[in-house]
């Protein structure tokens, strides 16, 4: 599961895809789902490629990717906003608490990613 939160820790747009899948090849798909202007997209270093770093400049202000180690040239970034990545860290951890995403019951994608829609509305609703 591919997650993008706003500034509060919210679900905002989802991808279901397999676990063999790299991070960095649904990060555009992410970004073209949300309408609204993004100031930063602060990413783990699954996500840290040209590609997907040209891709987020066009469409937000800054991208905040640590480099890999595999990297020649590292990329510096903000440590102090980076650490705001534990929020996608906490959506998750407050999704899998329903066990059905949790074990991942569902044999399709498309229930399963229904489940995952109930539960997002679900964190909206409660908070």
């Amino acid at each position: 599961m591919h997650l993008m939160v706003d500034a509060l820790g919210y679900p905002v747009h989802f991808i279901i895809t397999g676990g063999e899948s790299a991070d960095c090849t649904q990060a555009h798909a992410l970004l073209k789902q949300c309408e609204q202007a993004v100031q930063d997209v602060i990413a783990e270093k699954g996500y840290d490629s040209n590609t997907v770093r040209e891709g987020v400049m066009q469409q937000a202000d800054e991208a905040i990717i640590p480099s890999k180690s595999n990297r020649k040239e590292t990329i510096p970034h903000d440590k102090l906003l980076y650490a705001a990545r534990h929020l996608v860290e906490n959506t998750i951890g407050k999704l899998i608490h329903n066990r059905r995403l949790a074990t991942r019951y569902d044999k399709t994608v498309s229930s399963f990613a229904a489940f995952v829609n109930l539960a997002c509305i679900k964190m909206h609703l409660v908070n």
